[in-house]
């Protein structure tokens, strides 16, 4: 993949930029699938202080809809 700025062109994804304290303190992965059958998936973590992080996965549809809508709207 080289450089960490880049991502293939064959994968279906978003990639966030910005420069925030939101975005600077945390680190996501959100899948919302097309399907309704599919499960929807997110991984957060939050840096609390320098180096502590804490974090949780979770497949609840409206904690993962409520982590997607943050991230599209905030960061």
């Amino acid at each position: 993949m080289g450089d960490s700025g880049t991502v293939p062109d064959d994968l279906d994804v978003t990639v966030h930029t910005g420069q925030n304290e939101d975005y600077r303190d945390s680190w996501f992965v959100v899948h919302c699938p097309a399907s309704a059958d599919a499960e929807p998936i997110a991984l957060l973590a939050i840096q609390d202080e320098t180096g502590i992080w804490d974090g949780f996965f979770t497949t609840d549809r409206e904690e993962v809809r409520a982590i997607d809508s943050y991230v599209a709207e905030r960061l």
